[in-house]
């Protein structure tokens, strides 16, 4: 079946709500237009664009695996494949949910086009398990079960494991910023970033500043604590990296960005920083933005950047 902007998720065939908005709260009675009427800046094709991509390729395979207590890793190869790297991608959603079908599917299907797999990572968020805790290094260990399990699988996917580039958006972008500055043992060829978030200071709204440091760093948490700040751990052997971001973003502080930016550029890191006056926060593949195909260039730049 082939859904439409106004077909409810109760006629999504074998494929688990929480896989498309991990802890978002979606219902049977939801659809993509009421989606996008919740959030705007996703927009409706984009997400048909990544929903009907899973749909069919869940009607010839397995699409959806649970490495080691992991929520979900959501599986979109090429219908051709060019290209042996792959991309793990990881949506934002504060570390509160993971918006998958509003950002990390509809660039999978994007880069499906383009001759590469995608793995969408629903990695685990808050939740009342860590009231007493916080996340802490969650995130990036549910990145580390996900790259073994596709090494586990080499058979089954046909992929190398070290092969790859992650990408993230907003939240997501902070987890995939932090893997590319911690990972020295397999680290990615490159990294994508969506309007990312690269420390709590620099979100532009005092309560989710305060959630935030809560969520990630525990109760009692003021500020992002020492080794969380992926610019501070930049080194020269920092794999390339691709960011876009709007200059109206509403959430993510200009700032941070540009203070990454140049940590990276002081380290001689190759990186693209594509910027435009207008895309707000939350644009995903950058339809009916100035960042339209903005993921197509970033695919560009990493295999140039490969030689």
């Amino acid at each position: 079946m082939k859904f439409t902007a106004a077909t409810t998720f109760d006629k999504l065939p074998g494929i688990p709500l929480e896989q498309l908005h991990f802890k978002g709260g979606l219902t049977p009675e939801d659809s993509i237009a009421s989606v996008h009427g919740r959030c705007p800046v996703w927009q409706a094709d984009a997400m048909l664009s990544g929903l009907n991509r899973l749909i069919g390729l869940a009607g010839k395979r397995q699409v959806i695996f649970h490495p080691r207590g992991v929520p979900g890793l959501v599986y979109l190869p090429a219908d051709r494949r060019l290209h042996s790297t792959f991309y793990l991608l990881l949506a934002g959603g504060a570390y509160t949910s993971v918006c998958t079908v509003g950002e990390a599917l509809p660039v999978a299907a994007e880069l499906n086009g383009l001759g590469y797999d995608c793995f969408c990572l629903n990695y685990r968020v808050w939740g009342p398990e860590y009231e007493s805790t916080c996340l802490g290094s969650v995130p990036q260990d549910d990145i580390s079960a996900a790259l073994d399990f596709i090494a586990e699988n080499a058979g089954l996917f046909g992929l190398d494991a070290g092969d790859y580039c992650i990408g993230g958006f907003s939240a997501g972008g902070h987890a995939a910023a932090l893997w590319g500055a911690r990972e020295k043992a397999r680290p990615p060829k490159g990294v994508i970033l969506g309007y990312p978030m690269i420390t709590v200071e620099g979100i532009l709204i005092p309560p989710l500043v305060t959630s935030s440091l809560r969520v990630l760093y525990g109760p009692g948490a003021k500020r992002t604590p020492p080794g969380a700040d992926p610019a501070e751990l930049i080194s020269a052997d920092h794999p390339p990296v691709y960011l876009a971001k709007a200059v109206d973003d509403e959430v993510i502080s200009e700032e941070d960005t540009l203070r990454y930016v140049s940590a990276l550029r002081e380290k001689g890191v190759p990186v693209t920083h594509e910027s435009a006056p207008t895309g707000r926060h939350g644009f995903g593949n950058g339809c009916a933005t100035p960042f339209a195909s903005w993921t197509k260039r970033a695919a560009e730049f990493f295999e140039r950047e490969r030689g």
